[in-house]
């Protein structure tokens, strides 16, 4: 929360962002401001406070005015609540300084704002296409990979800036990836193609690898994976420390892709364990062979696509992830509430299906929550599907 400013006395403007912060100072009767320097940040915390602190001393701050992003209609933008939190850590480090919001729009009409961030989404299906369109709504510059000229004259419509290649060929073949943009943040989030030639291992491992040498600049890569990387886990929870016991393939192609990311020079950046995604177009009728009394894990497209988002802007997010609405269901009762929705006959089950074919497990969320300060907007499935039908 912002507090009012002494009358007089010299104020440092700031203007943050996730890589450098401008600073400005004004004289004590504040009749002239002038650039002073532009802070380069890592991310790392206590670097930043020995900055602060400094400038405080040095140049015997009594407060600071931060400007706070938002839409030219007055809505909040992505950056709106990252700005907030670096005013409260601010506030903190140097004493109480008392510190204001000076509410500034984005407008593309307005040469002093900020020129919009860079995001590219490789894979632009359910999950990208809804990212998209949030960055979009904020009139960030969205880039998109795809492996169809249709899709990307489709992509193009949307406003989203297409790049025509394959992920999983080698660089200097006519149907590689051609030169990537640099962006602030880039979203893996590639579905498997049973029709094409490439392995899982191809797309997932080799493919993320060969996309990472040819990052430039410092984005956050965000790597969206799976709730799968625990098979058997006989119904006991599971979170971030939960060691990942996968039980088939794509699982443990899922575990090696995400530690390429840890070790590359673009990493760690941020992995997401998926748990099953629903929402419209995504509602699966038919069960699995699995047990009916096991457990099932959810979250809603657009609780997904929120938390991406919030994370591409979240100043020093953990490196993993798991990512589910909170409620685990039994399988029995969620194909049975569809049944009942779609008039479907009642599922039939397989009474000795393993568990380990669908999962078996609960996932505990609490920690992206919290670290976003924000609850999911779909919290139980069983009470969201009924919207979707």
């Amino acid at each position: 929360m912002t507090q009012p400013l002494p009358p007089t006395g010299r104020l440092a403007g700031i203007d943050y962002g996730r890589r450098r912060i401008g600073i400005a100072i004004c004289d004590a009767e504040r009749l002239i401001a002038s650039p002073l320097l532009v802070h380069e940040t890592t991310g790392d915390r206590t670097t930043d406070a020995r900055v602060f602190s400094k400038l405080v001393e040095n140049e015997e701050l009594v407060g600071f005015v931060i400007g706070l992003p938002i839409h030219a209609d007055g809505r909040r933008s992505e950056m709106s609540a990252e700005v907030e939190r670096f005013t409260a850590w601010l506030t903190e480090t140097t004493c109480g300084r008392p510190t204001y919001h000076h509410r500034r729009s984005h407008s593309m009409t307005d040469p002093a704002t900020p020129a919009p961030a860079g995001r590219l989404i490789v894979g632009c299906g359910y999950l990208g296409q809804r990212v998209a369109r949030r960055w979009l709504d904020c009139r960030d510059t969205v880039y998109a990979t795809t492996r169809s000229a249709d899709r990307a004259a489709a992509l193009r419509a949307q406003g989203v800036r297409p790049l025509l290649g394959d992920v999983t060929v080698t660089t200097g073949q006519p149907a590689a990836l051609p030169d990537l943009p640099e962006v602030e943040t880039v979203l893996w989030c590639v579905g498997f193609d049973r029709t094409a030639d490439a392995s899982y291992r191809d797309v997932h491992v080799d493919g993320l690898r060969r996309l990472l040498d040819r990052l430039s600049g410092r984005p956050r890569v965000i790597f969206a994976s799976s709730t799968g990387v625990w098979g058997e886990t006989q119904g006991t929870l599971v979170n971030e420390s939960t060691p990942p016991c996968p039980s088939r393939e794509a699982g443990q192609i899922l575990v090696e892709a995400e530690a390429t990311l840890q070790q590359h020079l673009h990493g760690p950046g941020v992995v997401l364990r998926f748990a099953g995604l629903y929402g419209p177009d995504r509602l699966a009728g038919k069960p699995l062979p699995a047990d009916p009394d096991s457990w099932l894990n959810l979250i809603h497209i657009d609780d997904s696509a929120r938390i991406v988002c919030e994370l591409a802007s979240l100043s020093q997010p953990e490196p993993l992830y798991v990512v589910s609405d909170g409620t685990p269901l039994r399988r029995r009762d969620w194909y049975t509430t569809l049944a009942r929705l779609t008039g479907s006959p009642t599922p039939a089950w397989e009474p000795k299906a393993s568990h380990s074919r669908g999962g078996d497990k609960q996932i505990d969320s609490r920690k992206v929550w919290a670290d976003l300060g924000c609850r999911p907007a779909h919290p139980n499935a069983l009470e969201a599907v009924g919207s979707l039908l």
